[in-house]
């Protein structure tokens, strides 16, 4: 019976000993699980709390074209949740899929009740003469049809014989890409006086055209760059007054100039 008494005593001095040796990491197990356990009520009280209740949603609209209906797609969508329950990333790409002319979003909270989305929307550039007017930004994104603002440099030359291209859509279209091209290109050289291209035709391969001023631009084919260089110079020119001309002919080395 000692003997016996004596085991369960050296048994249970060992199982003393290892608690005893390891109770660093079963308090930190312990405290953990309290932590957790209050981080999971902290969490709920503040998804449930009414302080963190969105009841404003600021839009800043960048370079903003038709967005006021946008605007309050947006508000009515996010007022009156809870600003943590929002994932930021999510709901910018959430709102880049459902307004796809907004070119960038950035969401960002403002505690305790204010969600602020900035939004640069694409900025039109051009409008195809086809189907009442076809506004595009500079990838050929469709912004609206059927209006022709003349604040815009009119694309004449692009057809939609099989299928017409849709609002929210990016045209494919070889000649339009010609006149994207050629519009980048006149920004950069003439630093912004982009307005004053009336009008750029590429319906015919060999000869792409503009309108500068009312006077005609012929291009040629290709080397856009090059001639638009040519064309500046002309233009610089103080003794050139470039509306005193019928048409520039830019396709040869030497420019032909004809007066009206």
């Amino acid at each position: 019976m000692a003997r016996k008494k004596s085991k369960k005593n050296g048994m249970a001095s060992g199982l003393f000993e290892k608690v005893r040796r390891n109770r660093g990491v079963l308090f930190l197990v312990i405290g953990a699980a309290l932590l957790i356990g209050m981080g999971s009520a902290a969490v709920r009280t503040v998804l449930s709390s009414g302080t963190f209740e969105i009841r404003k949603v600021t839009v800043n609209n960048i370079k903003g074209y038709s967005f006021n209906e946008d605007e309050g797609k947006i508000r009515e969508r996010y007022l009156g949740r809870n600003i943590f329950s929002i994932d930021l990333k999510q709901t910018e790409g959430l709102i880049r899929n459902d307004f796809g002319h907004f070119k960038r979003v950035e969401v960002r909270r403002i505690l305790p009740d204010t969600l602020y989305v900035e939004i640069i929307s694409r900025e039109p550039i051009a409008v195809i003469d086809s189907l009442g007017g076809v506004i595009i930004d500079r990838e050929g994104f469709v912004l609206d049809i059927g209006n022709e603002p003349k604040n815009l440099t009119k694309i004449i030359g692009v057809n939609f014989i099989f299928k017409s291209p849709a609002k929210g859509s990016i045209i494919s279209n070889r000649n339009l890409d010609k006149a994207l091209v050629l519009l980048k290109a006149v920004d950069e050289i003439f630093s912004g006086t982009r307005t004053e291209v009336d009008s750029i035709d590429v319906s015919d391969s060999r000869n792409t055209t503009l309108s500068v001023k009312g006077v005609l631009i012929k291009m040629g084919a290709d080397n856009f760059r090059s001639k638009l260089e040519k064309l500046r110079e002309i233009i610089r020119d103080p003794d050139m007054d470039i509306v005193d001309m019928n048409y520039i002919d830019l396709r040869f080395d030497d420019a032909v100039l004809s007066p009206r």
